[in-house]
């Protein structure tokens, strides 16, 4: 009877390490390193079926079939999981969610359902089998999983028992939910205090009167004609005559949260000092302030970015709602009663926009021209239709203090790019496995109102270093700011960056 328990317990334990192998293949790992997680995380699930008493089992096992749905669904599209995909779950609202699910790939959430289901019932199996099993008989089942994963880690580097949790499919997310605390606790902690540190700031000349910095949101480069792009999704670079295009821009990260803080305030690798950021800069200098955002708040959750915004001495959100994506030509209505409003103090304004954001085709129901319809797909036709609203709003903020007979400056880039992916969306934040340049290569460019021709600066630039090159831009100097690290510094070859940007998991990337 033993025997045959056994037997048809190993059956069922062979289902289970094959879903477990099917979702640590998928994180992106050494071949070696998903056997490992998969021996590991199989091994601790036939101990709690070996120990485990507990009346609650149904309500336990629901709880791991939902953790490994979730987690596999994650490592399909971008492998294991980390502190920025707990931030991206935390810091959403509900328009953004509905967003993504929207724009996903139905089948791959149909297949997660199915293999959720497998899970459940093979572990509930598998565990009644088990603890059918004499005292003796278990101890033979449990103990060579054990011992093999115990004899397979000896053999790596496990500083501490976090880090082997890391390692297990069911334990990983809530290792991955204290970094979050933790990084989070330590932002807030720093956020709570901003105030303005600059030092001997001065005007370094004649001023415009309008400043404009024009925040984009998941837009790629190579998704911009002045960049090479053989669709029209903005107009040629030789048609451009008061453009200056940077030929190759690195953002800080690949995604928002972590980029924008570094494009705003000096920082260094990991650490911001949020005391130097460039609306407070802008205010010492003695220009107006003002910030007008399409990104939907995320509520209790204050981001670094909302932060910096909310220095500026008007802030506007034309994006309050739960449910209803805003264009973001709605931000031109508030942008025209500012500059209307005459005053002897120049001006810098920053509109960051809900740009190309996922879901794609929820940002092109706004712009009133279209491109002309290509063999893409749906979702990488509405992508080049959203960079090609972006262009149009950038031409109406021009159009609109020309006419207003206002000296001005533009300045416009991404806070990161996206990554081709095989399922829908098929452009995707470039987390986790999806690391790739291309994840963080964004546009860069100026516009102003004296320029005669075009302009390329053939150079690679971190934005991350763009506070210096924002100083210039307006004309301001300050003891921190360092004109070595700015793009519009006339010779380049004094330009000294440190060839990095941060992934997901706050990790150096060396480019």
């Amino acid at each position: 009877m033993q025997h045959l328990l056994i037997k048809k317990a190993l059956i069922y334990i062979s289902i289970l390490f094959f879903c477990i192998l099917l979702l640590t293949i998928n994180q992106g790992r050494s071949l070696g390193g998903v056997f490992l997680n998969t021996t590991y995380s199989l091994s601790i699930l036939i101990a709690f079926f070996a120990l485990n008493k507990s009346i609650f089992k149904l309500p336990i096992y629901l709880t791991l079939s939902l953790i490994y749905g979730f987690n596999l669904y994650y490592s399909i599209n971008y492998g294991s999981m980390d502190v920025g995909v707990i931030a991206s779950i935390v810091e959403t609202n509900r328009t953004e969610a509905l967003e993504f699910f929207q724009s996903t790939s139905k089948l791959l959430i149909t297949f997660t359902i199915v293999l959720i289901i497998i899970f459940i019932v093979v572990i509930t199996k598998a565990d009644q089998l088990i603890a059918n099993l004499s005292f003796g008989s278990k101890l033979c089942f449990t103990l060579p999983f054990v011992l093999l994963t115990i004899i397979l880690y000896s053999h790596h580097s496990i500083k501490n028992g976090f880090q082997l949790l890391k390692k297990n499919i069911f334990t990983n997310p809530f290792i991955s939910i204290q970094d979050y605390r933790h990084y989070k606790k330590i932002e807030n902690e720093q956020l709570k205090h901003v105030k303005s540190d600059w030092l001997d700031v001065s005007n370094q000349g004649i001023q415009k009167d309008i400043y404009v910095v024009v925040i984009g949101e998941s837009a790629r480069r190579d998704k911009f004609r002045f960049y090479g792009y053989n669709r029209n999704t903005t107009q040629d670079i030789k048609e451009l005559n008061n453009y200056t295009v940077v030929k190759q821009a690195i953002a800080p990260s690949v995604i928002t949260r972590v980029s924008i803080p570094r494009v705003l305030a000096i920082n260094n690798y990991k650490d911001v000092n949020f005391n130097l950021n460039i609306v407070d800069l802008s205010k010492a200098a003695g220009f107006s302030t003002f910030w007008l955002s399409n990104q939907e708040s995320i509520g209790k959750h204050a981001s670094a970015v909302n932060i910096i915004a909310k220095r500026a001495d008007s802030y506007t959100n034309v994006n309050q709602s739960n449910s209803i994506q805003k264009s973001d030509f709605e931000l031109l209505d508030t942008f025209k009663e500012i500059i209307h409003n005459r005053e002897s103090k120049p001006k810098v304004i920053f509109i960051h926009t809900i740009g190309s954001h996922p879901d794609f085709c929820s940002r092109v129901t706004f712009g009133k021209n279209k491109l002309k319809k290509s063999n893409q797909v749906e979702e990488l036709e509405c992508y080049d239709n959203s960079i090609l609203q972006t262009f149009e709003l950038i031409s109406t903020i021009q159009s609109i203090l020309k006419t207003e007979l206002l000296s001005h400056s533009i300045v416009y880039f991404s806070d990161h790019g996206l990554v081709t992916a095989q399922t829908k969306p098929y452009l995707k934040h470039g987390v986790g496995k999806l690391f790739s340049e291309k994840a963080v290569d964004v546009p860069f460019f100026f516009i102003t109102d004296t320029q005669d021709s075009y302009r390329v600066i053939d150079k690679t630039y971190f934005l991350r270093d763009f506070p210096h090159t924002f100083a210039q831009w307006v004309k301001i100097d300050a003891k921190q700011i360092d004109r070595s690290k700015s793009i519009l510094n006339h010779d380049h070859s004094k330009l000294k960056q440190a060839p990095y940007t941060l992934d997901s998991k706050l990790g150096i990337r060396e480019l």
